[in-house]
């Protein structure tokens, strides 16, 4: 049924589609362009719901062979997977003076969701984006999640050692800072008072 009410819709143009002029089409393209979407996480079924705004009347949206009249210049599409990559249609209407035709598609890819987000494993690395993201532009494999673990923690040790390092090297300066400054103001004073022997032996003054 509405595969033939789409053919409907594909066949009306050439009936009515005698206004639908240069004009009318460039009005209707600008329109277009401002028709934005939304999603968002439905908790309830886990899945994905899509919100199209500033449809207007003389729009319908075309997605997965089914059509959706916007109500309040609006379309919700429910019930999508996470991971999807969608392909939304926005056609003219039947109300439209050029029904049928496509203005614009629109390319989006919905999120999937972390299933280690905010897990017992995380608990250590909450910086991460594996970690502290509940959605993510990829599917998540749990091999992919340990080896970002062991790379945090390789990172962390070796950040671990510099702090030990520099410590060490605070501590050691500040329990032998007097003598370290002796030994630099012993060895300038030697310097100058040699290079002062070597100028007088060398050239008499």
């Amino acid at each position: 049924m509405k595969k033939i009410f789409f053919l409907l819709i594909l066949l009306f143009p050439c009936f009515v589609n005698a206004s639908c002029d240069y004009e009318t089409e460039k009005n209707m393209t600008s329109l277009s362009l401002y028709v934005d979407y939304s999603y968002e996480f439905n908790e309830g079924t886990e899945l994905f719901d899509l919100y199209l705004y500033n449809l207007q009347n003389i729009f319908s949206v075309e997605y997965d062979s089914n059509f959706y009249v916007p109500e309040d210049n609006e379309v919700v599409i429910s019930n999508i997977e996470p991971g999807s990559n969608i392909t939304l249609s926005v056609f003219g209407s039947v109300s439209s003076l050029c029904s049928g035709k496509n203005f614009r598609t629109i390319y989006l890819s919905i999120p999937f969701i972390n299933p280690y987000y905010e897990s017992k494993e995380c608990e250590d690395y909450k910086k991460l984006s594996v970690c502290y993201s509940r959605f993510l532009n990829f599917d998540l494999s749990y091999t992919t999640f340990k080896n970002a673990l062991k790379r945090e923690e390789v990172k962390d040790e070796e950040i671990n050692d510099e702090h030990i390092l520099l410590n060490g090297i605070i501590n050691f300066f500040k329990k032998y800072y007097i003598k370290i400054i002796l030994l630099i103001v012993t060895s300038i004073i030697t310097f100058i008072v040699f290079k002062n022997k070597f100028r007088k032996s060398k050239y008499g003054f």
